[in-house]
């Protein structure tokens, strides 16, 4: 820090950054007549004027510590010779005042052989004065308050040197400085300065700060050139809840995390939620806070029965600590409700990846990369690993939409690019019954050995131990997974894609792109569950009814349109006519089903 921003070209002196700023070195910088050379009115920037001062030999480092420290009594001379010397002048001490003494080190000569082991008094006192000694103070603000009973004004000192313990003030008004009072601050341990005022007669607003002094005779203020204030008497004033409403949930969650931020003037006595499911009986949590502003509360629904198109409501109540209670709302009147959102369970799910971004939740993405000409699915590139030794990570992204698994159409297929640290890290993807509680491994975990272009590529570019190599659409290779080796016919199950990652090298990550889940073959032959097919006709249909033969039908009828949504049921345990007049021109598959067997074909509907 011993070097400033002061220089002369052509006779014109100037300072400063490429920024415009100066550096702390040159707030001391000063002539004989007590100038600071920054002076802009006297020395203007870029000026003869300045450039005089510069070359003119009488310049100071205006430090009381530097001149307490140096026996002589004076300030530390500066070398400022006329012509101006880059990289010597200014930043450098005199060199015809402390050569061949004590401070000697920062002249900006030294002779062959010369070995300096100390800095100088001078030196060490500039250091001080630009801040290797500094005291540092904290306070925590006192908020309005009814009662000044026992109320400390209290502040800490950390310095790096001694505090005189008799130096303390706190400086205090009624009238915004206009007019203040001191009173001193006492200390018992050189930390923690304080002292107490009496309550005024009339409600007040008190503003305060406090300054102390080092035994280097400087003085510390905290605020620096400002103050702080607060209000003395009742309080009116309700809390301030900032709340970001959750409006929506899935079918399956079974917890809601509500959060806000509560302040208030006074403090918070206490926060809670209350909540309803569907109207019914309301319920109450206290939220519970770690640091003072944000309030938190779980509402646990493991024991409700949630479905799709249900509702939730919720308020947040907060009520601060005055003698008024004083009681906030969020929302301001009435309630938040939150949504569940249904997502019907499908026979077959399809995906280009480039139009269902809602349908996915979790730690990646969907979106079209560079290498890409379209959506895919992606894993953070690079993936992340954990920073701590045994630790590791789980990125998971979930399928919102339930599948109802086929006896026939049974696969999962997908395309993907795998770019994972081998015998390190792995991908896999998994299927739950049970919404979301267990899951199970549909294939077993995989890397970049899957596939040897994925190696290959993988350890081409290896930095650090980790692979630089960036997945592109060249390196897609088909996965297709046979659902029914895990699950069983007529299961519902959640499917997710997982990675993990451990406490050592990485790589870009995992693409998916050309999701297909038990995709009905679209040809011209009806898909059938046995020998004995039965009858759905006719195909194509006039658009009004279909006919169905009791040797397809036992039971339950139910009717998916080409994306595997179910658009209608009806019972149908013998020969049955169903109306189909409601639905628009497609294709469609008929499901005829009971306890036991299942059985499906395909019609079209035209008009």
């Amino acid at each position: 820090g011993f070097s400033g921003t002061f220089r002369v070209n052509n006779g014109l002196g100037s300072y400063g950054t490429t920024n415009g700023g100066s550096k702390i070195y040159d707030q001391y910088v000063f002539n004989g007549f007590d100038q600071s050379l920054l002076n802009g009115s006297l020395f203007p920037n870029g000026s003869s004027n300045l450039g005089n001062q510069l070359t003119g030999n009488s310049l100071i480092f205006k430090s009381e510590i530097a001149k307490a420290l140096n026996l002589g009594g004076s300030f530390p001379r500066i070398y400022a010779p006329s012509p101006y010397a880059p990289g010597s002048s200014i930043s450098h001490l005199d060199e015809g005042t402390y050569t061949n003494t004590k401070n000697s080190l920062m002249t900006p000569f030294a002779s062959r052989g010369k070995a300096e082991h100390d800095p100088g008094p001078l030196v060490r006192g500039i250091f001080y004065e630009m801040g290797w000694l500094y005291s540092y103070l904290t306070h925590e603000k006192i908020m309005d308050s009814e009662d000044l009973t026992g109320k400390k004004f209290s502040i800490n000192v950390n310095s790096d040197t001694t505090i005189n313990s008799n130096s303390g003030e706190l400086h205090y008004s009624y009238d915004g400085f206009l007019t203040e009072d001191i009173i001193p601050l006492t200390t018992a341990d050189g930390l923690i300065f304080e002292a107490a005022i009496a309550a005024p007669q009339l409600e007040k607003t008190i503003s305060y700060f406090f300054t102390v002094k080092d035994v280097l005779t400087r003085t510390y203020r905290y605020p620096i050139n400002s103050h702080l204030s607060f209000f003395y008497g009742v309080d009116t004033k309700p809390p301030i809840i900032i709340h970001q409403p959750v409006t929506q949930i899935l079918q399956f969650d079974k917890e809601i995390l509500i959060e806000a931020e509560i302040t208030d003037n006074i403090g918070i006595k206490n926060a809670k939620l209350e909540y309803s499911v569907n109207n019914g009986a309301t319920k109450s949590l206290d939220l519970i806070t770690l640091n003072g502003i944000t309030y938190s509360a779980t509402m646990d629904l493991s024991n409700e029965v949630i479905s799709g198109g249900d509702q939730i409501t919720y308020k947040i109540i907060a009520v601060d600590s005055s003698s008024q209670s004083n009681t906030a709302f969020s929302p301001a009147s009435g309630v938040a409700t939150i949504n569940v959102k249904l997502f019907e369970t499908k026979q077959v799910y399809l995906s280009d990846l480039n139009t269902n971004k809602n349908d996915f939740l979790g730690d990646f993405t969907i979106s079209t990369l560079t290498g890409f000409t379209n959506g895919a699915i992606h894993s953070p590139h690079p993936y992340p690993n954990s920073q701590q030794v045994g630790e590791s990570i789980d990125l998971v992204y979930s399928l919102l939409y339930p599948i109802d698994l086929d006896a026939i159409n049974n696969f999962m297929e997908f395309d993907e690019v795998v770019l994972i640290a081998p015998d390190n890290d792995y991908v896999i993807v998994e299927g739950s019954a049970d919404q979301g509680q267990s899951w199970i491994a549909l294939s077993p975990e995989y890397d970049s050995r899957k596939n040897a272009d994925w190696l290959t590529y993988y350890n081409s570019n290896i930095q650090n131990g980790d692979s630089k190599a960036i997945g592109t659409l060249n390196f897609y290779r088909t996965n297709k997974i046979n659902l029914l080796e895990t699950f069983s016919e007529n299961e519902e199950i959640l499917i997710r894609f997982r990675l993990h990652s451990n406490n050592s090298q990485n790589g870009w990550g995992w693409a998916i792109d050309n999701l297909k889940i038990q995709d009905i073959v679209l040809g011209t032959d009806d898909v059938v569950m046995d020998d004995n097919p039965g009858i759905v006709y006719p195909t194509p249909s006039n658009g009004n009814i279909l006919y169905v033969t009791k040797e397809f039908s036992f039971g339950t009828i139910k009717i998916y349109n080409s994306q595997g949504t179910p658009v209608m049921m009806q019972n149908c345990s013998g020969n049955c006519t169903i109306d189909v007049s409601h639905l628009s021109d497609g294709i469609y598959f008929v499901k005829g089903e009971n306890e036991t067997h299942r059985r499906t074909q395909k019609v079209i509907i035209l008009k």
